[in-house]
């Protein structure tokens, strides 16, 4: 007779651990913020891309059989490795924190003062669209275990971050 009410009880508090636990995941998993955590620049993802794409757009061909394409190949990666060099020297050292509401930056010359932003926009699962406080709006993209976003000053790039 005792093992109705051990049935009944266990029955019980399986629901309750169950109806719990869904409580505990969001009720549309597009509208998780992934931005929430402490990310640094990607310095070797960040160089990859940017020196693919200037290869890309000067039409440089790494497989070429002439001389003149090899030289014309080696100097556009060259020269795509010291730009990208330049740019990514500020980023240095440089983590990003992000919260619910606010995000910092921490750094060489930055105190990681936060700064309050909201979403406004996901235009893919893999997106989020923030508004600072100032009205700046920047799109974050989610790729594999990174995070870029476009970068436009001095020239467009894009910024890879990882998390740490």
């Amino acid at each position: 007779m005792i093992t109705k009410p051990i049935c009944f009880l266990a029955a019980i508090s399986t629901v309750l651990l169950l109806t719990s636990c869904d409580k505990l995941q969001p009720e549309n998993p597009a509208e998780v913020n992934w931005l929430v955590g402490d990310w640094i620049v990607d310095r070797e993802k960040t160089t990859g891309v940017f020196i693919d794409g200037a290869i890309a757009k000067l039409n440089l061909d790494p497989n070429s059989s002439s001389l003149t394409g090899k030289l014309a190949y080696a100097a556009g990666k060259k020269s795509a490795q010291s730009t990208v060099a330049k740019f990514l020297k500020p980023l240095d050292n440089l983590k990003f924190k992000f919260t619910e509401t606010e995000y910092s930056k921490e750094g060489v010359g930055l105190g990681g003062e936060g700064v309050p932003y909201e979403i406004i926009a996901r235009p893919a699962p893999n997106q989020i669209t923030i508004k600072e406080q100032d009205g700046d709006q920047r799109t974050y993209v989610q790729e594999g275990r990174n995070i870029w976003y476009q970068e436009t000053t001095p020239v467009p790039f894009k910024i890879y971050l990882i998390q740490e």
